[in-house]
């Protein structure tokens, strides 16, 4: 299959090319980053360069593409500003506005990343409105599988955040929280297995199987701390370098991959501890 992925310089987007191709996929990229790109995946891949912002979809990416992977976007989490979840929603939303021009009247299986959250029943978030335009795409003739992924265990910024807070001797106050996790590898193993699966539509939970217990994540932060101190802090405090991916931690109960197992979905890491646990230890020795 010719697959195109967005957001292949990203930590999940490598980890998603290079699955990819080892499964013998045909793989076009689209990046704001050609260089980067370049020196990443040399000329296995096809690049097509982007500015969202400023251009439209460069069609000539989708040329013999039967599926595409959709991560780009403005990471959720890092150093607090003001206006992060107003930035991730703006450059989510132009880049599905973008992609919906492009794609009108192709066939195409489109799988694309979103973020677990617990029910709370609040009222709608930023991020149920981008779902809904995601799988809104569906309109122009698209097949379209929404993964909301959880706490991704490997280089990404959630990782990279949560890391930043044990440093500096700040441990988020999990007491109580199911957090949703799952394998880096498994998570790009499956994006690519959905693009083969026509029946998978919608939006699709994508955790492990075993939850992470709040406390046991909090221990392995803790173990990150380089100063004597470990003081909890408050989640309302943490949201502030966690931003968008704040909800992943205010679960209660825990998130079930129904679907995905029903549809015969394998983990190589069905219980997501040791991968959390190795994905921090790296981000601490970096």
């Amino acid at each position: 299959m010719r697959i195109l992925i967005t957001g292949a310089t990203g930590s999940l987007g490598q980890r998603t090319v290079a699955a990819a191709l080892a499964q013998g996929h045909d793989v076009a990229i689209v990046t704001r980053r050609p260089f980067l790109a370049q020196q990443l995946f040399g000329d296995s891949v096809t690049h097509h360069e982007w500015h969202p912002v400023h251009e439209a979809f460069p069609v000539a990416a989708l040329e013999g593409v039967q599926g595409i992977i959709h991560l780009a976007g403005e990471a959720l989490a890092g150093r607090p500003y003001r206006h992060r979840s107003r930035l991730v929603e703006a450059s989510r939303r132009i880049m599905i506005e973008r992609l919906g021009e492009a794609i009108a009247g192709r066939p195409l299986a489109i799988v694309a990343v979103s973020m677990l959250r617990p029910p709370t029943g609040a009222l709608e978030t930023s991020a149920d409105r981008l779902d809904a335009d995601l799988i809104a795409l569906g309109r122009h003739g698209a097949r379209v599988a929404v993964v909301q992924l959880g706490l991704v265990a490997g280089d990404g910024p959630v990782i990279e955040a949560l890391v930043a807070l044990a440093r500096a001797g700040l441990v988020p106050d999990l007491r109580g929280a199911i957090v949703p996790a799952i394998d880096a590898d498994d998570a790009a193993a499956m994006m690519i297995g959905l693009l083969g699966m026509p029946d998978q539509d919608g939006l699709i939970a994508a955790a492990a199987p075993v939850p992470v217990s709040g406390e046991a994540l909090a221990d392995l932060l803790r173990g990150a701390c380089r100063t004597g101190l470990r003081i909890p802090v408050p989640m309302a405090l943490a949201a502030r370098y966690l931003g968008p991916a704040a909800p992943l931690f205010a679960g209660r109960t825990p998130v079930v991959p129904t679907r995905l197992i029903a549809a015969g979905a394998r983990f190589a890491a069905p219980d997501p501890m040791a991968s959390l646990a190795s994905a921090i230890k790296s981000r601490v020795a970096s």
